[in-house]
């Protein structure tokens, strides 16, 4: 029986899907096998003889290869971030998921999961993105004088998570000094861009409120100078560090569980109902 309440959309769907990412041509007797391909237009065999994986992970995401300093700056942002520390809740997690005998090929998805969070994740990345990119034209003095407001009334645990001011908070109670540190890589060389340096403005009329650069905040300035959107923020930034988080399962998963922190059975509250 037909809802006649329900109106057609007359968007008329398309007989097959498309990308210009990837290009197969197949071989002449039978269309499901492939004798060439090509990557956003260049030969594949070529790239591959003569591309190296930075140039590549470029062209495979903006469609075109990188110029010199655009390549220098990606290089320098896959290396810096290739892994969380243990104390990242991500990192946490992969290092759990291993100790636990979890079966290894689901360790990365799972704390990559984890990853894409709003606390130190990928979707603050987004959010950062999206903040630099519809601000960055205002001297960051009168951005933050517009925000003073908010800043006073704002929940003190989430400005410092980076979760009021996306990207830009503490680490225990302070400044980051490590992520300052990280940083100074970028600032200042050749290949740096205007979003960072913003942002970077940005940092020092914050230090009166103690706050500063947060890792996240790092990576979204260099993305947004680099030409990416913010929607792939999230996405990118679980990429980038899905080598330290899969390292860090496997090499917990041949640990013995003992090797491991437990709550020592004096620390249990048991309250009788």
């Amino acid at each position: 029986m037909v809802n006649r309440s329900v109106k057609s959309r007359k968007e008329p769907f398309v007989k097959k899907a498309s990308t210009n990412i990837w290009q197969e041509q197949p071989v002449e007797h039978n269309p499901y096998l492939v004798e060439k391909t090509h990557l956003r237009g260049y030969d594949f065999d070529e790239l591959t003889q003569h591309c190296d994986f930075t140039e590549m992970f470029y062209l495979l995401f903006l469609g075109e290869l990188p110029n010199r300093n655009q390549k220098q700056l990606l290089q320098l942002l896959l290396v810096t971030f290739i892994s969380p520390s243990p104390r990242h809740p991500a990192s946490r997690s992969a290092m759990s998921l291993g100790g636990g005998k979890t079966f290894p090929q689901h360790i990365l998805p799972a704390s990559l999961g984890i990853a894409g969070g709003e606390y130190l994740g990928g979707r603050q990345v987004q959010l950062c993105m999206q903040l630099i990119q519809d601000n960055h034209q205002i001297i960051p003095a009168l951005w933050l004088e517009e925000q003073e407001a908010r800043l006073a009334e704002a929940d003190k645990a989430l400005l410092a998570e980076g979760r009021i001011i996306y990207g830009f908070g503490q680490q225990y109670g302070e400044i980051d000094p490590y992520a300052s540190l990280l940083a100074d890589k970028f600032l200042g060389k050749s290949f740096s861009g205007p979003h960072l340096t913003w942002c970077a403005g940005l940092v020092e009329e914050l230090k009166p409120y103690c706050i500063g650069w947060l890792q996240t905040g790092i990576v979204a300035a260099v993305l947004c100078d680099l030409g990416f959107p913010p929607h792939a923020g999230a996405g990118l930034f679980q990429l980038i560090q899905a080598p330290g988080l899969l390292a860090h399962g496997l090499e917990a998963y041949p640990k013995s569980r003992t090797e491991f922190p437990f709550v020592r059975d004096e620390d249990y509250d048991i309250v009788d109902t």
